[in-house]
Formats: C-alpha cells, sequence, structure tokens
C-alpha cells in the first residue's frame, strides 16, 4: 500500500499502523525554517586556492522552504518543498564549466559539499578536489520519512526526493516531466545548459487536489499530459525558486522545469476556461511588469495609465508558462497594434497598447494569445508571428469561425498554421489553405462562403520567389 498513498487526505492504517503519511504533517505544516550556514573558513580557502576565484564574501549553504500550501492560489495545490543550496553569495563563476559545486546526500544523515576542478591537456582531464562534511544539516532538515523514504524505488541522493500525489494517490514521479530545471537553478556559471548542475538538493510533496490532476495513462503509472491550469496552479505556487535564478532572472522566471512544457500549447481559450487570471486579476496585474518608452509598469499601473498608442516591448521568457500569461493578459486588458519596420536590413516589429475599446473576436480563443493583433502600416496578412486582424482573409474568418471551429474543427486549425508553414518547410502553404476555402464554399451557409478574392498567394505574404 505504501507504493500508492502518498499524504492521504483520510488516514489510512494497515495493521495499526498509518500507511501513506500524515496529511496534515505532509502538507500543511513547514519542514524547516529559512537558514544560512557559513562554511568554515579553512575549507573555504582550499576552494580558494583549488579555483583561483577570490570568494571575498565566502561561501554558504542555505535552506529555502517553500510552503506551497501557502503560497498556491488555490487550495487545489498543497505541500511543502525545502531547497538546501550551495550558496556562493551572487559571485559567479564566470563562463568556466570547468569549476563545480555538487551537494551530495548518498546515504542517510550525510551530506556533503564538494568542490571540483577539472583540467583538460590535450584529449586527458584530471579532477581536483576539495570536499567538506555538513552533516550537521540533517538536523535543520525535518523531512517526513514517507518522502524520503519510498520503497521500490531508487534514487542515489537520499534527499533529492520530489513526490507527486492526486487526492492521496501517489502519481509517478520519474517522468522526465518533472525534472527540475538545473541548467537555470542556482546555477553560476553564466553559459546556460550547465545541466550537470546538483549544487542543490529539492525535498519534497506537490499534492494535486480534484481537477487539478496530471493525465495520467489507464494504468496510471506515466504521467501523458499536464493541462494549463495544473502547471499553471503548480509553477505560481512555486514561485519562491525565482530567487534562485541569476544570469536572466526576469527572463527565466518560472522555468522550473526542463521538459514540463514541451509540446504543450496555450490557447487563449484554455487560459480563459481556466480562470487561472481572472480568478486572480489583482495578484497578476500587481506582479506582471511590462517594459514601455516611459519605463518599467505593472498590469495595474498600465490600465490606470489608460495609454494611447504607448509603445511596449515585449520581452521573450524562456518559460511558456509565463510568457503565454504576459501576452494573455495584454490581450485581456488593451487593444494591441503592431508596425513594422526595417533597421540595419532587418525587418522588426514594435508594439504599441490602447486602452480597450473593442471586444476581442471569439477566433481569438482557439489560438496562442497575441496571434491576431492590429498590424496598421502593412497590408500583409502576416508578419513574424503575428497575423493582421486587418486583412480581408482574417475578417472573413472572425465572421465564420463560430461555425467552422463548431461543424469543420481541422479545417478552422489548418487555416491558420498553414501560414505557418509545416514539418517540413516554414513557407505558408498557401496552395493548401486554398483548396480547403475551395471546399468550404460548397458546404457553408451561402452568407459566410469565402468570396474568391481572399484566395491567398505569396503576395499577401510579402514572399519573393
Amino acid at each position: 500500500m505504501e507504493k500508492y498513498l502518498m499524504a492521504p487526505p483520510v488516514p489510512v492504517k494497515y495493521d495499526g499502523v498509518q500507511v501513506g503519511g500524515d496529511f496534515e504533517l505532509l502538507t500543511k505544516e513547514p519542514w524547516t525554517t529559512a537558514q544560512s550556514f557559513d562554511l568554515e573558513e579553512e575549507f573555504v580557502e582550499r576552494v580558494r586556492t583549488l579555483t583561483d576565484l577570490p570568494f571575498e564574501k565566502g561561501i554558504k549553504v542555505s535552506i529555502l522552504p517553500i510552503n506551497l500550501t501557502n503560497d498556491a492560489l488555490s487550495s487545489n495545490i498543497k505541500g511543502q518543498l525545502v531547497i538546501t543550496y550551495i550558496d556562493i553569495n551572487g559571485q559567479g563563476l564566470g563562463s568556466d564549466e570547468k569549476i563545480s559545486f555538487t551537494l551530495e546526500s548518498h546515504e542517510e544523515n550525510q551530506m556533503k559539499v564538494r568542490c571540483t576542478r577539472r583540467i583538460q591537456d590535450g584529449s586527458n582531464s584530471t579532477e581536483n578536489q576539495e570536499t567538506l562534511d555538513v552533516s550537521f544539516l540533517m538536523e535543520h532538515l525535518q523531512i517526513p520519512k514517507e518522502i524520503t523514504s519510498y520503497p521500490y524505488y531508487y534514487n542515489p541522493y537520499h534527499l533529492n526526493s520530489l513526490r507527486f500525489s492526486h487526492n492521496g494517490i501517489m502519481i509517478p514521479s520519474e517522468s522526465e516531466l518533472f525534472a527540475l530545471n538545473r541548467g537555470l537553478i542556482n546555477n553560476h556559471v553564466r553559459s546556460w545548459g550547465h545541466m550537470n548542475n546538483f549544487n542543490f538538493i529539492c525535498t519534497g510533496l506537490i499534492y494535486f487536489q480534484d481537477e487539478l490532476l496530471p493525465k495520467l495513462t489507464v494504468s496510471r503509472n506515466e504521467v501523458r499530459e499536464m493541462t494549463y491550469p495544473t502547471i499553471a496552479h503548480m509553477l505560481s505556487a512555486m514561485r519562491a525558486l525565482n530567487g534562485l535564478l541569476y544570469v536572466e532572472p526576469k527572463l527565466d522566471q518560472y522555468h522550473f522545469f526542463d521538459k514540463l512544457e514541451r509540446d504543450v500549447k496555450y490557447t487563449s481559450g484554455d487560459i480563459k476556461e481556466s480562470r487561472f487570471y481572472e480568478d486572480n486579476r489583482d495578484f497578476w496585474n500587481d506582479r506582471i511588469e511590462v517594459s514601455t518608452v516611459e519605463g518599467t509598469l505593472t498590469i495595474r499601473e498600465l490600465v490606470e495609465k489608460s495609454p494611447q498608442r504607448l509603445q511596449v516591448y515585449l520581452g521573450s521568457h524562456s518559460s511558456r508558462f509565463y510568457q503565454t500569461l504576459i501576452n494573455y493578459v495584454l490581450e485581456e486588458n488593451f487593444d494591441i497594434e503592431a508596425e513594422d519596420y526595417e533597421e540595419d536590413g532587418y525587418r522588426h516589429m514594435r508594439y504599441f497598447v490602447t486602452k480597450r475599446s473593442r471586444p476581442l473576436p471569439e477566433m481569438v480563443l482557439g489560438f496562442d494569445p497575441l496571434t491576431f493583433v492590429d498590424i496598421s502600416n502593412s497590408s500583409l496578412l502576416k508578419l513574424g508571428k503575428n497575423i493582421n486582424i486587418n486583412h480581408s482573409f482574417v475578417k472573413w474568418y472572425a465572421a465564420a469561425y463560430p461555425i467552422l471551429n463548431a461543424e469543420y474543427f481541422h479545417y478552422s486549425k489548418q487555416l491558420i498554421y498553414g501560414l505557418y508553414g509545416n514539418y517540413s518547410s516554414i513557407r505558408p502553404d498557401t496552395q493548401k489553405i486554398n483548396r480547403i476555402l475551395e471546399k468550404l464554399r460548397s458546404i457553408l451557409p451561402p452568407d459566410l462562403r469565402p468570396p474568391k478574392d481572399i484566395d491567398l498567394s505569396i503576395d499577401d505574404l510579402g514572399i519573393k520567389d
């Protein structure tokens, strides 16, 4: 039974012994407090000699507890996390991947700090190391045994145990979807992708409740898919981890799992249906910041400003969840206008926001936020990733979308996805789109049939043969 139960909300006993742990202890009560410990100066001096780095502020080991139950925006996310990490006080390692720190807990009640310097000599490499026993940390980490002692599962790091549960039933944690992003978290090396970064240990339980459930296979032994509300609520509850992103912290916010969002699409409709923003509008309006020509403003400040064609800079965030959320919030609150311009021989886009004056057409719900924008200075159908809402093709599509989406769903998607090419080419597939338009002329109601003059050519997309 212990293989299948984790934090059952109703106590379960077998032969008088509680199985799966105590729900209150595992989900509601923090297991430790935020603490930092200076490592012995003698060890730090040995590390300075090994690395030729000054470490003027010394080296610490710190503990970051994250109370998911308290921080979650939904009562259907609960749990506790503890991040124990080597803290070098903001002293970056530059771009030197030959120097690394590891925090090890191979055996119960033992923990060790290791600093390694790898020296490459032609095809040969050697490693020099300095280590320090920091097992005293165990006294400050009161991790429930149900988290660290999971039967039928081997983990070389005793405390590196991240568990998942839904209504008390264990969710498989071995999936690569749940592999933490070691290229970003507590990574002091400037070259992103230092994936062998084991200078922190993450221990904890993420408890999903009721409708917030990762989609599992029929046998329940593998995670098949993560839905938008499940990902959004989990990542937002873990937001304290943003404090351990150093190199590009604003651009990398919420990118805590390396492959969690791989091949996941978030449409405006998915986000609206989840009510993730609508139910937490004040929270996100105060937290999301947008760069403008007048400085950085929160969404709340931007809304209160009632802007008239204020230029904004849309950054590129590494977390698809956060990038899509920002775009959705902008789309919901403002009329978005774009224009293209040429600089140094390249085409670029600049964006403007205006206080919302018109309702959004239903078609925006079927695609990524900011797919459709007002490209005021261009007659082209598409520029970059943006589709011009003023183009005659899009105006027809907006009018026909409700019946297309309801009765000809595949066509409704291919008419837009075709503008982005296919698996073998990024060139828009205008021929396929025109074939679909021709079919629709024979099956749609007369008032919604596409006129011949909206058939597409490469001229509509500014493509030169």
